[in-house]
């Protein structure tokens, strides 16, 4: 009897750990409530959608207007009509895959930045605006009709490099990338020194990285083979950077062309944010710890680029 009873505590105590372990290694999946489905199907606005709708029309610049009258004008807008059966199409009604990673990003933010709080509702929208994420304190709208995939007719005017980012695969980076931004802001503004901002972006994308679980390219916001070709000449781009005397400059229009997500005339697409996330990169294996990288006092400072150890000049 004795042993009966050792053998059953035995089993039971693995089943729990067997429970425990697993509950480690699977983040809780994030749901994400469906006010683009509700509005296409018309009729009265869920209760439960209402934060929701509420963030919407504030974002719409229409805070004044009833929430009831708001909700009907969307539910019959153009932008619901065009673009939600192409999410049905392209993304699909169930999102148990994109709600699965922002359970990643959720846990992410827990281990690396527990001061963040990740939004405890989050809705999928179609919005006609160019942002795909929107936060308040505790609500997050995702615009699912900007994630449709890189050859949507809809995405024909948008620079390749650009269409490459309209992927459902991309939601998870971009929510965590906006948290980082809104907890995070950059301090400086935009007459600030280009290298200062190439750093705070590549920190960003650094946490960004480390937050997700994505590769290098996919926290930059490039393909593959555009990061691969920015590593084979690296030090070439670099040098150039340099002797050009944009490293310093503090022209906005220099630090939008270096940054953003399309070519300019002289330099690949985002050919700053790669730059900023390899001295990301060095300072971490320099000892620097990741919060410290969004701090002003590093990507600020005037030695940040010494303090990172970063030199791809050999």
């Amino acid at each position: 009897m004795r042993r009966c009873f050792n053998i059953t505590v035995i089993i039971f105590s693995l089943c729990c750990f067997g429970t425990l372990l697993f509950s480690c290694d699977k983040p809780q999946s994030v749901r994400v409530q469906r006010i683009d489905s509700a509005a296409f199907s018309g009729g009265a606005m869920p209760a439960e959608m209402r934060a929701g709708v509420e963030l919407w029309k504030k974002y719409c610049g229409r805070e004044h207007e009833s929430v009831d009258s708001f909700w009907l004008e969307y539910c019959h807008s153009q932008a619901v009509k065009v673009f939600y059966p192409d999410i049905v199409d392209r993304i699909g009604d169930n999102l148990a895959v994109v709600e699965g990673q922002l359970g990643k990003v959720k846990s992410g933010f827990e281990s690396k930045f527990p001061d963040v709080s990740f939004p405890s509702e989050v809705y999928g929208i179609v919005s006609p605006y160019t942002q795909s994420v929107m936060l308040s304190d505790s609500t997050l709208l995702i615009a699912l009709n900007h994630y449709l995939g890189a050859d949507y007719a809809g995405y024909a005017g948008m620079p390749a490099e650009q269409r490459v980012l309209k992927t459902a695969g991309n939601i998870p980076t971009d929510v965590a990338e906006a948290l980082l931004r809104v907890n995070y802001e950059f301090t400086g503004d935009s007459w600030s020194p280009l290298l200062n901002k190439m750093i705070y972006e590549g920190a960003i994308a650094a946490a960004v990285m480390q937050i997700s679980g994505v590769s290098d390219s996919e926290a930059i916001g490039i393909s593959e083979e555009a990061f691969n070709q920015l590593r084979d000449n690296e030090t070439e781009i670099w040098k150039d950077i340099v002797a050009s005397g944009l490293l310093y400059s503090s022209s906005p229009k220099v630090a939008d062309e270096m940054i953003r997500p399309y070519p300019s005339r002289r330099y690949p697409s985002r050919v700053g944010r790669y730059f900023g996330a390899r001295i990301a990169e060095s300072a971490l294996k320099n000892g620097m710890a990741l919060n410290d990288l969004l701090s002003p006092d590093f990507y600020m400072s005037g030695d940040a680029l010494m303090q990172s150890g970063y030199s791809p000049v050999k």
